[in-house]
């Protein structure tokens, strides 16, 4: 039976899929309005996030596996959601820095938090 670290690992990588697959939906945009075509700029600006969050996926937290993870899709996810209904795209402009340089470590914190909130790390079992 897998222990805690590698379920928060499967998450993980299910949570990157997720957030790359609808990166790569957002980077598509109408071209001369008869036809659409992928923007290189705006994907590679949009994976930026989530390569970094690959990155924290090593990590032997669980919490701080998480945590990151899923405050980077639900941020990245209500933007441009919000985005979309308003119409305005400057919101999206700046996100993927924004996620990047605020909501990772702050997701990591909130992470390491959750383990102290909660006593032993978990994934490491007692002997008793």
């Amino acid at each position: 039976m897998p222990d805690s670290i590698e379920i928060a690992r499967r998450v993980a990588y299910t949570l990157l899929i997720v957030g790359v697959l609808l990166t790569v939906v957002w980077a598509i945009e109408p071209f001369y309005g008869a036809a659409y075509k992928l923007s290189l700029t705006d994907l590679a600006w949009g994976l930026l996030p989530y390569y970094c969050y690959s990155l924290l996926i090593r990590l032997p937290d669980p919490y701080a596996v998480l945590a990151p993870g899923v405050l980077l899709l639900g941020v990245d996810l209500t933007a441009h959601i919000q985005a979309g209904a308003t119409g305005n795209e400057n919101l999206t402009l700046y996100l993927p820095l924004l996620l990047t340089v605020v909501a990772l470590p702050v997701g990591v914190a909130i992470g390491y938090g959750l383990r102290r909130v909660f006593g032993r790390q978990a994934g490491t079992h007692s002997a008793a």
